[in-house]
């Protein structure tokens, strides 16, 4: 069923060529075009299993760290045909995370951590299986120590699909809260323009796939304005 965003026409979102393409095909087709996107995602691991199978094989898997991330994430069609990336939703800068070896602590593995976590924390957590002290100025901390982190952090800059969210454009995702925020025009004079600052907030418990755009009403301003200072 088609959510109640809406098709692009209904909310003037101009549409490229991809986009163009996908709205003429039959759910039949877009569902065989998931299918291959989902194809590829067993391809990459049944590849990253033949390095775990050498590494086996070599007898090192037992003194390998490994570490398994992403880029970004795809749309793949939703949120009025968006593909790639380009936005702040969750389907674009949600990634996989994975953290295995000896250096894990016993009682963290095969279990699921729901701290905050970013790619800046990927150095800092390699610097500290080799023993060596992080960056003091690096925003990122290592994923084997305490979490100290309230949220997480992404920017966007340059084109994209700006006819709902324009670069520059930033996000803060607490634990049950997103907050994204963007502004017309580009970097230069940003800081001049920042009290006509455009956003959306989303109650990801309630509301996990950020459909209902809470920046407006009056009841979650407090919510608001405290992700905002964060």
């Amino acid at each position: 069923p088609l959510p109640p965003w809406g098709r692009p026409e209904e909310f003037h979102v101009p549409m490229d060529r991809r986009a163009e393409e996908w709205s003429q095909l039959t759910s039949e087709e877009q569902r065989l075009c998931t299918l291959r996107y989902y194809a590829l995602c067993t391809c990459v691991d049944e590849l990253y299993g033949q390095v775990l199978a050498k590494l086996e094989q070599l007898d090192e898997l037992d003194n390998t760290m490994i570490l398994f991330t992403a880029d970004h994430g795809e749309m793949l069609g939703d949120r009025g045909y968006r593909f790639s990336k380009y936005s702040l939703y969750d389907d674009s800068i949600r990634v996989p995370l994975i953290v295995a070896g000896p250096q894990v602590p016993y009682e963290a593995r095969g279990k699921v951590d729901h701290r905050p976590a970013e790619l800046v924390d990927v150095v800092p957590t390699l610097m500290q299986i080799v023993g060596e002290d992080s960056d003091p100025t690096s925003s990122g901390t290592s994923l084997l120590s305490k979490p100290e982190k309230r949220g997480t952090f992404t920017e966007m800059h340059g084109s994209g699909y700006e006819a709902l969210q324009h670069a520059p454009a930033y996000c803060w995702r607490s634990e049950g809260w997103k907050l994204i925020v963007y502004l017309d025009g580009d970097l230069d004079g940003a800081f001049s323009r920042v009290g006509k600052a455009s956003g959306e907030l989303y109650n990801l418990e309630a509301d996990p796939e950020e459909w209902i755009n809470l920046w407006d009403v009056q009841e979650y301003a407090p919510r608001r304005e405290q992700l905002l200072r964060e």
